[in-house]
């Protein structure tokens, strides 16, 4: 009888009793994962927030003045011109800020120039969207991206056209790069209407929204 409880002390209870030290210290084990878990994700909500304060004070600094003489070169060839100024003086009529050309065949076989504009709303964005559509009847192209997106991209082949919101534009920097490549500014002096009194008294009733970006 002795033996017979001997053996049921052995086969019985001391595996129970391993089972629980073992589960003592895989409990250890999964509280220190866990702790270890909550650490790095606190790290990594902090550096998150780290980079967004980056980011937010990068696209709240104004942008660098790039535009100098030196950066300026002969006219683009007269067909590239011409669909330059048809679009150019399309998205002036409606109201698109701070427009430039770039002429940059020497420096990629993409296109011949860039357009690069700047719209305050959706609804605006799309209007000159459609106003440089309008104006280049014998392309048929269409856009790319979206208003709500901040970036529509408009590619005649020769000439390719960034339609922006102020953030995006500055938080991407398309001219800039651009510039540093090489680029060179394309005069657009003549083309762009003149501000006047009567002008800005027409202007496109929409309201500026939030540039997130917008």
């Amino acid at each position: 009888q002795t033996s017979i409880s001997v053996l049921v002390l052995l086969f019985v209870y001391l595996p129970v009793s391993f089972g629980w030290v073992l589960a003592l210290n895989n409990g250890g084990t999964t509280a220190r994962q866990s702790a270890s878990f909550l650490e790095m994700t606190a790290t990594n909500s902090n550096s998150n927030k780290n980079k967004n304060a980056a980011m937010l004070d990068f696209m709240s600094r104004p942008p660098d003045d790039k535009r100098k003489m030196e950066n300026y070169q002969q006219p683009l060839d007269d067909d590239t011109r011409f669909l330059v100024e048809s679009i150019v003086k399309a998205a002036d009529g409606r109201k698109a800020a701070d427009i430039v050309a770039l002429n940059v065949e020497s420096i990629t076989s993409l296109c011949s120039a860039l357009v690069i504009l700047s719209g305050n709303s959706r609804p605006q964005n799309q209007a000159i969207v459609k106003a440089i559509l309008d104006a280049t009847p014998d392309v048929k192209i269409l856009p790319e991206g979206t208003a709500d997106s901040g970036w529509m991209l408009l590619d005649y082949g020769g000439v390719m056209v960034h339609v922006m919101t102020p953030k995006s534009r500055l938080y991407y920097n398309v001219e800039g790069q651009w510039v540093e490549k090489g680029a060179k500014y394309v005069s657009l002096e003549g083309v762009l209407l003149e501000p006047t009194e009567d002008a800005n008294t027409q202007q496109l009733d929409i309201p500026q929204e939030q540039d997130p970006f917008w």
